[in-house]
C-alpha cells in the first residue's frame, strides 16, 4: 500500500458509494496455487533512495508474481553501508533468490565478497542499479558473477530501452520504452553475460551531439546459479514505472524457473521488513592549521584567478595537507599569485598538485608592483608528471605568479605551494578577518553543525532581538537562534505550531556536500522558545520550499520534489517518495540560484511551485507527465505527484506564492538589476504570461502587467495570513519577504475585475536582516525567519541566521480541534472556522477518508449553506471535487457539479474544479471528461472571475469545439480576460474563431488584435496559408496590420533549449529568446519582402519597425526604409534600431548615424544605438559624432541602460585599435573637455587589452606616458 494514498484500500468502496451500487467479490478459483516463492531484497547505501525504493520494488514484484519478497535495508548513505547479514555464512537460508540492491562501493572485505558468491552458486540472484559498482576488493570476482563490468555513467538522461532478444522468455512480451533521465551505467568488459536490451543516450554539449550505447539488462547462466541484471533504475520513478517492474519480475522469475502462469499472480501475504539503521557517523579528522603563524613564517597575501567554492588560494600556503586551492572549472589558463611584504630573492618553488598523475604545463612571472609583469621560466610544454620541482637563477621580486596552463586531466589545482628563498624557511597567509573566521571552520569543506537547543540568557537573546522589530499590537521572542536552526532558508508551520526548516548552508551559490538539512522545532511549554530540535531529513541537498500535512512533509529540494513520511511522530522521517524528478538543475550543473524555490498547498488541492527563471530542462511527475520550462513562473501538481503543468509564466525569480483562501496566488518578484525589470508583484490566475524575458522591454501588450512596481529591492519567501488573532488592519492579505529592504511586508489589495489591485503601499510588518521566509500556524503566531549572519549566498561559518515567533498581543486562541477523532458531520461542521489553516487541515482530514454517503450528504448541505462564509463553503466544494481529479471516478461527481454551475458566487470556483476533473484522461489522450457545453454560460458570465476560470478550463480539458466562445472574450474590456483568451485560443490551437473575427468586418478593432496575438502563437502550415490568403485579397491598412504582425512573429519559433543559462540578465528583445526558422518560414518572408515593395511610406516604415521588432534581419527592408528615412518619410529611431543589429554597415547610412549621434533631441537610446553602430565603420571620421554622443548621454538622467550600452559599444570596439592615433589627436586637442576625456578613456581600454599586436600595444602605451606628462592630461 502506497504511502502517498493511506485510503486506496477503500477506493473501491468509494466509488460503489457513488454510484449508489452493491457489489460483491468473484469467487476465488478452486485450482491450488503454488507455494510463493521466497525472495529476499537488501537494499541501501549510497545516492539513492532506498526508502522509496526498496517499497516500490518489494510491492511491486509482489503484485505481479506469487513471491514473497523480504526486505533487509539501511538508511545508511554511506558507501560502506552496514549489512551484518552477511557476516554468517547461511546468511540467505531459507529463500528462494537473492534481489541485491546495494550501494556498496567501499564494502572490500573479500571475506564478505566470498560468502555472497558461495551463496550463489546455488540460489539466483538478481541485481538491481548500483548493485554493479558494489564489493569493489580488487578482483573481477564480482564482475564475473554478474558477467559483466562496469565502472561509471554518464549525465542523466532519457535512455531509448531496445530489446536486442524480443523473443526471450524474459522479454517476449515486453515492448521498447524511453526512460525519464536516468544513468546509463558504462560496459568495460563482458564477460559470461548474455545481453537482453541495450539503452542509448543521446548527449549534446557546446553544440555538439553524441550518441552512447550500452547493454542494460543481461542474464548469466555460466557462474553458478542462473542471475538477471540490469543497470537501469537510479530514480525512484523508473523503478516504479510499471515496465521496469514488469521487467524485473520476469528476470526473477526467470532465474527461478518459473517464468509461467502460476506465478504470474500477485501474492497477497505477509512480508518482513527489517531496516538496518545506518553507522553513527564516524567523527571527521580534520587537521587544523595553526591558528598563528609559525615562528619566523614569512607572511603573503595570496589570490587567484578563481576559485572552486570552498577551494580558496589560502589553502596553497596554509600548511593543511588535507586542503587545496582549486580553480572554478576547466578553462585554461589559471594562476595563482603570492604578494609578500617586501622583496625578497627566490631561487626555487615546489609545487604540489592536486593528482600526481597528471601532468601540469605552468609558467612562472615576476613582478615588483602586481602591474608589470615578467616571465622568467616557462614549463608550459613540460612532459613529467606529478610534483614541480622549479629551481632558477635569483629572481628579485614582491609578487610571484604561476600559471597553470594545461593539465593532462581535471582542473588546476594544487595542494601546497613552497619557495626557495634567502631568508625564507615557511609560507603562512596574511588574511583578512572575514577570511581567517573561514580558515578556522572545521565545516569550511563541507557539511552543518549538530543542531542543539542552548539556552541563552536573557541578554543574549535581547542582543539577538535587537535585530528585529514588529508591528505595534504584536509580541515577539526569539524561537530559534543558530544554534538551533542557522541557514534558514524556508519554513512551515503545522497547525499547533510545530515548525519545519529549511536549512541549508550552500545558500544560493554554494555546492558543498552534505550542507542541507530539513529541522523540526518543537515549543513544548508554549513559551514562544523552541526548546526541542530534530533533524527530520538530516541530509538532503538544497532544501527550499515546505509543507507539512497531518503525517508528511512535501519538500522541495532541486533538482527534485519529494514527500517525507513521519507516522510515529517522532520528528524524524522514515520514509519518502519522489514527486517530481528534474525540476531543476543538479549541482553538476549549476548552483541553486534562480531555482524552483517556494511551495503552497492550496485549498484546491493543488501544490503551487514558485518557478525561478534559469527554469527546467525535463520534470518528469509521477505519471509520466513531461515538463520544459525556460524562464520563471508557477507550476503546479497533485500531492501524489500527478497532474504536473505550467500555471503561469514570464516572472524572473519569485520565492514564494502566497495562495488566498479563494485561490489567488501573488508573488514578490526580483529586479533584473537595471534591465527594465523592478520589483513587481504579480497576480496569478492561470495561463497568463508575465513577460519576462521575452515580452516586457518591446511587446507590453502582449503579457499581463503587474500590481505594482516597487522600484530596489530582492524579494524572498511569503505567506498569506487569514487567522483570526489578527486585526482587521493586518488580516486577510499577502504578506512577502525582501531581503533588501529587511522586512517582511502586508500588502493592500482588493478585487478588480478578473484580477486585483494595490490599494496602498506595502506596509513593513515584520522587520529582520535579509528575512527569508514566514509561516502562520493554526493559533495565529508567525515564524520569521532571517539571514542574519557573516554569510552572504554561500556558506560562512555555522552561527548564521535566526527564528522569531511573532503573536498578536492578548490573544487566546481556541484550543485544537483533534480531526481524526471527529465523525464525518462533525468534522464537516469544523471547515466553518475563521482560520484558514485549521480549515485546510479540516479538509486535508476529510479527503482522508473514504467517501461515505453520509459524508457526501453533509459535503453537500455545507457547500449550499448561504449562512456561511464563501471560503468555509469553497472548502467543502474541493473537499467533494478533489476526488474527482482521477477519471474512474470524475463522471460520478459531475452529476454533483453541474446544478452548481449556476449558483454565482460559487461557479468560478466549480467550474475551476471542472477544469481538474480526469487529469489522468487530458495526459493520456489529451481531453478531459467535462462536456464542452458545461462551460458556454460561464464563458458568457458577466462576472470577470466567473469567465476567466470558464476560458482556462475549458482550454485545460481540450475542449476546442467551444473556442469560438472563447473567442467572444477577444478583445474584452478587462486586460486579464482579453490576455487569457487569445492564450486559451493558441494553446487549443482554434484558428477558425481566430479567423472568423478577421474576417467580420464589424468586430473591433481590439477583438482583431486578440485574434491576431492568438495565431501569432500557432506555428501550423493552415494559419500561414489562412493569413497570407487573406493579405493577398486585403485591401484595408489596418485589417493589414493584424495579418503582417502575426506573419512577422510567425518568421520564426522558440528554438530548442540545450539547457544553456541565459545568466541574471538575460536578451530582453524578445519575442523569443533563442530564435528558430522553421518549415514555413521562407514563404512567410517573401511575401513580406513583396508587400514590401508596393507598400506607401507610412506602410513601409511600419513593417519594417514590426519585422525589426520581431528581429527579422532583411537587406530588402533596410534598404526600403533607409531610403525612406534619408527622404523624411520613416522615423529615424526605427532605422537606427534596424542597423544597430547588423555587423556590415551600408555606407549611405553613415550620414544618418552621424546626424543622430550629434542631434541634441534624439532619446538616450537612439543616441547610444547611433553610439554602438557608428564603432562598426571602419573609418575614423565617425569618431567625433561618436564622442558627442557619448558626452551628451553622460548629463542625461533616467538614461541608465543607453549609458552602458553606449559606453560598452566604444570601449569594446575592434576599430580602436586603428584609431589610436585619431583617439591621441582628440584628446590632446582639448585635454579638458569631456570628449577629451572619453578619447583618453578609449586609450586606457587599448592599454588594458592583451590581445593587441607588440607594436600597437607599444605605441598606444608611448602615447599615454606622453599624456601623462601634461598636467590638464592626468
Amino acid at each position: 500500500m502506497s504511502l502517498l494514498h493511506p485510503e486506496s484500500p477503500s477506493r473501491c468502496l468509494q466509488l460503489a458509494l457513488l454510484m449508489g451500487l452493491s457489489f460483491s467479490l468473484p469467487g476465488v478459483s478452486a485450482q491450488e496455487q503454488p507455494e510463493p516463492l521466497r525472495a529476499l531484497l537488501i537494499a541501501g547505501g549510497c545516492c539513492h533512495d532506498y526508502p522509496g525504493q526498496h517499497k516500490v520494488l518489494s510491492e511491486g514484484i509482489q503484485a505481479r508474481s506469487r513471491v514473497r519478497v523480504d526486505v533487509v535495508w539501511t538508511d545508511d548513505r554511506s558507501t560502506q553501508p552496514p549489512l551484518p547479514l552477511y557476516a554468517n555464512a547461511g546468511w540467505a537460508e531459507g529463500y528462494d533468490v537473492i534481489i541485491h540492491d546495494e550501494c556498496a562501493a567501499n564494502e572490500k572485505d573479500p571475506k564478505v565478497l566470498e560468502r555472497i558468491l558461495a551463496v550463489h552458486q546455488t540460489i539466483p540472484a538478481v541485481h538491481l542499479h548500483c548493485a554493479m559498482h558494489s564489493f569493489r576488493t580488487g578482483s573481477d570476482d564480482w564482475f564475473k558473477h554478474l558477467g559483466l563490468q562496469s565502472t561509471g555513467h554518464g549525465p542523466q538522461q532519457p535512455i531509448e530501452v531496445h530489446f536486442i532478444q524480443p523473443d526471450h522468455p524474459i522479454t517476449q512480451p515486453l515492448k521498447d520504452w524511453v526512460t525519464i533521465r536516468e544513468e546509463l551505467y558504462n560496459n568495460v568488459k563482458l564477460f559470461d553475460a548474455e545481453p537482453l536490451a541495450t539503452g542509448k543516450q543521446i548527449l549534446r554539449r557546446n553544440g555538439e551531439q553524441r550518441v552512447v550505447e550500452h547493454v542494460v539488462a543481461w542474464v548469466n547462466q555460466k557462474q553458478g546459479a542462473p542471475s538477471f541484471s540490469t543497470t537501469l533504475g537510479h530514480n525512484t520513478e523508473t523503478v516504479a514505472d510499471p515496465r521496469y517492474l514488469d521487467l524485473v519480475t520476469r528476470g526473477l522469475l526467470w532465474a527461478c524457473g518459473k517464468l509461467e502462469d502460476a506465478y504470474l499472480q500477485s501474492y497477497e501475504g505477509p512480508s518482513k521488513v527489517i531496516l538496518v539503521e545506518k553507522s553513527a557517523a564516524p567523527k571527521v579528522s580534520v587537521t587544523k592549521p595553526a591558528t598563528q603563524a609559525p615562528e619566523n613564517a614569512t607572511l603573503v597575501e595570496i589570490i587567484a584567478s578563481s576559485r572552486q567554492d570552498g577551494r580558496f588560494p589560502w589553502m596553497a600556503v596554509d600548511g593543511n595537507p588535507e586542503t587545496r586551492w582549486c580553480a572554478d572549472g576547466a578553462s585554461k589558463p589559471q594562476w595563482i599569485q603570492l604578494s609578500f611584504e617586501e622583496s625578497v630573492t627566490l631561487t626555487g618553488l615546489d609545487v604540489q598538485w592536486e593528482t600526481p598523475t597528471n601532468v601540469y604545463g605552468y609558467y612562472l612571472e615576476s613582478s615588483q608592483d602586481g602591474e608589470e609583469w615578467e616571465r622568467f621560466l616557462d614549463a608550459s610544454s613540460q612532459g613529467k608528471a606529478g610534483s614541480t620541482q622549479a629551481r632558477f637563477d635569483p629572481q628579485v621580486l614582491q609578487h610571484l605568479r604561476l600559471t597553470g596552463t594545461r593539465s593532462s586531466g581535471g582542473w588546476i589545482s594544487l595542494w601546497e605551494l613552497k619557495v626557495l628563498g634567502e631568508g625564507i624557511e615557511t609560507l603562512y597567509p596574511k588574511l583578512s578577518d572575514a577570511e581567517e573566521t573561514l580558515r578556522s571552520d572545521a565545516y569550511a569543506e563541507g557539511g552543518n553543525t549538530p543542531p542543539k537547543m542552548e539556552p541563552l540568557s536573557p541578554e543574549e537573546e535581547a542582543a539577538i532581538l535587537q535585530d528585529a522589530s514588529v508591528a505595534d499590537g504584536f509580541e515577539m521572542t526569539l524561537f530559534a537562534s543558530a544554534q538551533a536552526a542557522n541557514y534558514p532558508v524556508y519554513v512551515a508551520a503545522s497547525p499547533k505550531g510545530d515548525l519545519y526548516v529549511s536549512s541549508d548552508g550552500n545558500g544560493s551559490l554554494g555546492r558543498q556536500p552534505k550542507r542541507g538539512r530539513v529541522l523540526r522545532l518543537r515549543d513544548t511549554d508554549q513559551d514562544g522558545r523552541a526548546d526541542e530540535v530534530t533533524e527530520f531529513i538530516p541530509e538532503v541537498d538544497s532544501p527550499r520550499g515546505l509543507i507539512w500535512d497531518h503525517d508528511r512533509l512535501y519538500l522541495l529540494h532541486p533538482p527534485h520534489m519529494s514527500v517525507f513520511f513521519d507516522q510515529d511522530g517522532d520528528g524524524i522521517a522514515e520514509a519518502s517518495q519522489r514527486l517530481i524528478s528534474g525540476i531543476a538543475f543538479d549541482f553538476d550543473q549549476r548552483p541553486p540560484d534562480h531555482t524552483t524555490n517556494g511551495l503552497e498547498l492550496g485549498v484546491d488541492g493543488w501544490i503551487y511551485i514558485a518557478g525561478g527563471d534559469f527554469g527546467f530542462m525535463d520534470a518528469v511527475g509521477v505519471d509520466g507527465r513531461r515538463l520544459q520550462h525556460r524562464g520563471g513562473g508557477v507550476i503546479r501538481v497533485r500531492p501524489d505527484g500527478t497532474g504536473l503543468e505550467l500555471f503561469a509564466t514570464g516572472t524572473r525569480n519569485i520565492l514564494g506564492t502566497p495562495t488566498s483562501p479563494l485561490l489567488d496566488l501573488f508573488a514578490r518578484d526580483n529586479t533584473n538589476d537595471g534591465g527594465g525589470w523592478d520589483i513587481r508583484l504579480h497576480h496569478f490566475s492561470g495561463l497568463e504570461d508575465h513577460g519576462y524575458p521575452r515580452l516586457y522591454m518591446n511587446f507590453g501588450d502582449e503579457h499581463v502587467q503587474p500590481l505594482a512596481d516597487y522600484g530596489g529591492g530582492s524579494g524572498c519567501g511569503s505567506v498569506y495570513i487569514h487567522e483570526p488573532g489578527f486585526p482587521a488592519k493586518w488580516a486577510n492579505a499577502p504578506y512577502t519577504c525582501d531581503w533588501g529592504r529587511a522586512a517582511t511586508f502586508h500588502h493592500q489589495v482588493q478585487r478588480e475585475g478578473a484580477s486585483f489591485v494595490e490599494t496602498a503601499a506595502p506596509t513593513p510588518f515584520i522587520k529582520v536582516t535579509r528575512p527569508t521566509d514566514a509561516d502562520v500556524d493554526g493559533m495565529s503566531r508567525i515564524y520569521q525567519a532571517s539571514w542574519k549572519g557573516p554569510a552572504t549566498f554561500n556558506w560562512a561559518g555555522p552561527n548564521h541566521g535566526y527564528i522569531i515567533r511573532v503573536s498578536p498581543s492578548g490573544y487566546e486562541p481556541q484550543p485544537l480541534d483533534d480531526w481524526e477523532t471527529l465523525g464525518d458531520a462533525q468534522l464537516v461542521a469544523k471547515l466553518d472556522t475563521p482560520s484558514q489553516v485549521r480549515l485546510l487541515a479540516a479538509q486535508r482530514s476529510l479527503l482522508r477518508r473514504p467517501l461515505s454517503p453520509e459524508l457526501l450528504q453533509a459535503l453537500l448541505e455545507m457547500i449550499h449553506d448561504k449562512g456561511v462564509d464563501l471560503r468555509v463553503r469553497v472548502g467543502a466544494l474541493y473537499a467533494l471535487t478533489q476526488r474527482g481529479v482521477h477519471g474512474t471516478v470524475s463522471w460520478v461527481l459531475l452529476n454533483q457539479l453541474k446544478p452548481l454551475i449556476s449558483v454565482p458566487e460559487l461557479a468560478p470556483f466549480v467550474v475551476r474544479a471542472l477544469g481538474d476533473m480526469g487529469i489522468d484522461q487530458v495526459t493520456h489522450k489529451g481531453v478531459g471528461p467535462v462536456q464542452a457545453q458545461w462551460f458556454e454560460a460561464p464563458l458568457r458570465s458577466e462576472d470577470p472571475r466567473t469567465r476567466l476560470e470558464a476560458i482556462i478550463g475549458a482550454a485545460r480539458q481540450g475542449k476546442k469545439e467551444i473556442a469560438p466562445v472563447i473567442a467572444e472574450s477577444l478583445g474584452h474590456v478587462d486586460p486579464v480576460i482579453a490576455h487569457t483568451a487569445f492564450r486559451a485560443l493558441a494553446l487549443l490551437g482554434a484558428s477558425e474563431p481566430c479567423f472568423s473575427i478577421l474576417d467580420h468586418r464589424g468586430a473591433a478593432p481590439e477583438q482583431k488584435k486578440g485574434a491576431s496575438f492568438a495565431l501569432m502563437r500557432m506555428h501550423q502550415s493552415d494559419v500561414v496559408e489562412g493569413l497570407l490568403q487573406r493579405l493577398s485579397q486585403s485591401q484595408e491598412n489596418l485589417e493589414q496590420t493584424y495579418l503582417l504582425a502575426a506573419l512577422c512573429r510567425l518568421v520564426h519559433r522558440e528554438a530548442p533549449w540545450n539547457g544553456d543559462s541565459w545568466g541574471t540578465r538575460p536578451d530582453t528583445r524578445g519575442p523569443y529568446y533563442q530564435l528558430e526558422t522553421w518549415g514555413a518560414s521562407e514563404r512567410i518572408l517573401a511575401a513580406l519582402q513583396r508587400f514590401l515593395q508596393h507598400a506607401s511610406g507610412d506602410q513601409a516604415a511600419w513593417l519594417v519597425a514590426e519585422m525589426n521588432r520581431n528581429r527579422i534581419q532583411s537587406d530588402a527592408a533596410l534598404d526600403k526604409i533607409l531610403d525612406l528615412a534619408l527622404a523624411g518619410e520613416a522615423a529615424v529611431g526605427q532605422v537606427v534600431s534596424q542597423l544597430s543589429g547588423l555587423e556590415d554597415i551600408p555606407a549611405k547610412a553613415i550620414p544618418l548615424l552621424i546626424q543622430v549621434a550629434e542631434a541634441s533631441e534624439s532619446t538616450a537610446m537612439e543616441s547610444a544605438q547611433a553610439v554602438e553602430t557608428l564603432m562598426k565603420v571602419p573609418s575614423a571620421q565617425v569618431l567625433p559624432a561618436a564622442l558627442q554622443a557619448l558626452t551628451r548621454l553622460e548629463t542625461e538622467s533616467g538614461a541608465r541602460k543607453a549609458q552602458e550600452m553606449a559606453r560598452r559599444s566604444f570601449l569594446t570596439a575592434k576599430q580602436l585599435e586603428s584609431w589610436y592615433e585619431s583617439l591621441e589627436s582628440w584628446a590632446a586637442k582639448e585635454p579638458a573637455s569631456p570628449s577629451s576625456s572619453w578619447a583618453q578613456a578609449g586609450l586606457l581600454a587599448l592599454a588594458d587589452r592583451k590581445d593587441l599586436s607588440p607594436e600597437t600595444s607599444q605605441s598606444v602605451k608611448n602615447l599615454i606616458d606622453v599624456a601623462w606628462q601634461d598636467p590638464l592630461r592626468r
